[in-house]
């Protein structure tokens, strides 16, 4: 795992068991096996938050030799299981916990990583650079197909993963080693025993674990149980659609460059969800198939009022269900006239058990009264800060929102220095001086930044002899993704990669919780524009009301 993990949205394999919940907790125990039913020499099944955010997990357990585990939720909720192995996809099943059942048991088989079909460039991060995507080394192929690299360490272990081998580009343990260790973010470390001195690492591509047809991750209930089953049986036709969506949308901005004119015909899906909500008398599936509904009324499926209706009645605003996507209430009520909408959105943000639930609600608020009513702003936004600060899906809106935000219009641009990656060329707030200029944070991965392309390139061609520059700063996964992409878009200006994206002390610095982030800055250095303004087509207008008396 790294930050180059994030160039694709990942779909989780969900599985919602609904269970239920007693005095003493829930036990969860069962059985986690690889490609073709075989014991993982190291996996692991973490319990997270409703979102599955396994970087931050409740608790995690190893499995033992046999591939078995035992965990357990002490709290009712909404909980996920991340189940990660060496050389194989991770696995999020989400749970529900109710009352009354104490144990579930769950036979789990993950599938083998997603591998290349064939190796051009494989990379290597390790110990020696902090497993730094920015400084990842190149491999040398050898005439037998495989890869090595050698380095000199000091220690008699060193650990390393390999970038470039899977589909998705992310990093993972590689086939030399003597023993593994989890990373934090999904993957594996491998490890080797040395003696000091100069290590030759080698990649073979051939001990691969090849996915054959029919090898995907599956999930079996141990106690057969008929809502389960059939709640499984949904999920897959929603998975399915949804890595269909994802293909489709990918490669229409890659032919188009933006996503502006995309369709997606979601099928007989919808209706079968809607069968399944009103239809069915289990109410576990019947919440389970609103919830699902929501999310494609949120992709733009369209529904009538009576099925609105439906949904809020099967799932109410208290209902921990939403956790599943805790974005969608604000979305879906957005249908509803001012009144009714804020006041549903209220009993989310006051009666909902999950907080994600209930933070999203809070920044639905925020934003309606943004520019209606100062004190009502400042009242929820303080209630989200007070309350939700530490969930990392809320620091980009409080960074936004924030009425003391250090970007704004109006304060001077905060101090900065970075080296361009087209030479050993420094450029900081102070060299440019003098000049309007355009910071523009952003990143190949990200499919809005794509889209402001055609913009950016017609702004700097008519304004570039007006005393105007534009600096990209990247959060790609490594510097050579830039140049990838400028043999698409050219990008005729200057650029700098920052390693560590949004981690990084300049990314703290210019508060940036989410790309693109364009800022506008005046020959004094004083901030003129940010945000929306410098979007897309608003972008021409707002240079030419700074830069026409130049």
């Amino acid at each position: 795992m790294s930050a180059v993990s994030v160039k694709k949205i990942y779909i989780f394999f969900f599985i919602l068991p609904l269970i239920l919940f007693s005095d003493e907790g829930i036990l969860i125990s069962g059985k986690v096996t690889g490609h073709g039913g075989k014991t993982l020499p190291l996996a692991h099944v973490h319990l997270t938050d409703a979102m599955g955010d396994y970087q931050n997990p409740i608790k995690s357990v190893e499995i033992d030799v046999n591939g078995n585990f035992k965990s357990g939720i002490q709290e009712p909720g909404i909980y996920g299981l991340f189940i990660t192995g060496v050389n194989h996809e991770r696995l999020l099943i989400p749970i529900i916990a109710h009352k009354d059942v104490k144990e579930l048991k769950l036979d789990i088989r993950l599938s083998p990583l997603p591998y290349k079909e064939k190796f051009d460039t494989v990379k290597i991060i390790g110990d020696w650079n902090n497993y730094s995507y920015g400084s990842a080394n190149v491999m040398k192929k050898e005439e037998d197909g495989t890869f090595s690299y050698e380095i000199d360490v000091v220690s008699d272990t060193v650990g390393y993963q390999l970038i470039g081998i899977t589909k998705d580009e992310r990093s993972v343990n590689g086939t030399h080693a003597n023993y593994f260790i989890y990373d934090g973010g999904g993957d594996y470390r491998s490890f080797l025993k040395i003696k000091p001195g100069k290590v030759k690492i080698i990649f073979d591509p051939r001990i691969l674990i090849k996915a054959e047809i029919d090898d995907s991750s599956s999930v079996t209930f141990m106690k057969e149980s008929y809502f389960l089953n059939t709640i499984y049986k949904l999920h897959k036709k929603v998975e399915k659609a949804k890595e269909i969506y994802m293909e489709e949308i990918y490669a229409y901005v890659e032919k188009h460059s933006d996503a502006k004119g995309f369709r997606f015909d979601w099928g007989e899906l919808p209706g079968t969800l809607t069968t399944y909500m009103i239809e069915e008398k289990n109410n576990n599936i019947n919440q389970f198939a609103a919830v699902q509904l929501s999310y494609f009324i949120s992709r733009g499926v369209e529904v009538d009022s009576l099925t609105l209706e439906r949904i809020l009645k099967i799932i109410p605003p208290d209902s921990p269900v939403w956790g599943i996507y805790p974005n969608i209430p604000g979305i879906m009520l957005s249908r509803f006239d001012e009144e009714r909408k804020v006041k549903n959105i209220i009993k989310f943000a006051e009666g909902n058990p999950e907080r994600l639930v209930r933070a999203y609600a809070l920044v639905n608020l925020i934003h309606n009264y943004e520019n209606e009513n100062k004190e009502k702003f400042l009242e929820y936004y303080n209630k989200l800060k007070d309350g939700f600060s530490d969930l990392r899906s809320m620091r980009y809106h409080l960074i936004e929102y924030n009425p003391d935000k250090r970007i704004q219009i109006g304060k001077a641009v905060p101090y900065f220095e970075v080296k361009l990656i087209d030479g050993d060329e420094v450029v900081s707030n102070k060299s440019l001086l003098g000049r309007y200029y355009l910071i523009d944070f952003w990143a190949s991965w990200c499919n809005p930044c794509v889209r402001e392309m055609p913009g950016l390139h017609q702004a700097y061609e008519e304004y570039k002899d007006e005393n105007f520059i534009i600096l990209s700063l990247s959060f790609d996964g490594a510097p050579g993704d830039i140049g990838k992409f400028r043999e698409k878009w050219q990008m005729p200006w200057l650029h700098s990669f920052i390693d560590h994206a949004f981690e990084s002390e300049l990314a703290k610095t210019f508060e940036v919780a989410g790309i693109p982030k364009p800022i506008l800055v005046d020959p004094k250095g004083k901030i003129i524009a940010t945000g929306e303004i410098l979007r897309l087509e608003n972008l021409e207008k707002t240079l030419k009301e700074y830069i026409k008396e130049i």
